[in-house]
């Protein structure tokens, strides 16, 4: 899977949700993402429509929308909604065809980033102390 085009994004938000560990506050954002994105598939079959449910892992919501799909040298292209997805969503992505129970096009796993460099990207690194940061 590879999110190509993070052009249309438009609001971002954060709040800071304090966790206190050992007397120390640690400060979480959580970044909104809205818009949409344009995702690209190899599936097992091209069609001209796809049935998505996207579930969320850390929130065990489930959404599902259908969108136009088109085929782009070999890949199935279509557009994703990314309203209230959260920077470091992580998801179950499924893709079907003519219907949200029908035959099985894709599965996959599905990251939330506003980050577009996605080749050097890094889930968390260590800063000048050794410690992993969770980015």
């Amino acid at each position: 899977m590879q999110v190509i085009d993070f052009s249309d994004v438009q609001g971002i938000t954060a709040d800071t949700t304090l966790i206190t560990a050992d007397n120390m506050i640690i400060t979480a954002d959580a970044t909104l993402i809205f818009g949409d994105a344009i995702m690209k598939i190899i599936p097992r079959e091209l069609v001209d429509t796809v049935y998505v449910t996207l579930y969320n892992e850390l929130t065990r919501i489930q959404g599902s929308f259908s969108a136009a799909a088109i085929v782009d040298r070999g890949y199935l292209q279509f557009n994703v909604p990314l309203g209230g997805i959260k920077e470091g969503d992580s998801f179950e992505l499924t893709v079907r065809r003519d219907s949200f129970e029908g035959e099985l096009l894709y599965r996959d796993k599905a990251y939330a980033t506003v980050i577009k460099d996605l080749a050097n990207y890094k889930l968390n690194y260590p800063d000048s102390n050794g410690v992993i940061v969770i980015n």
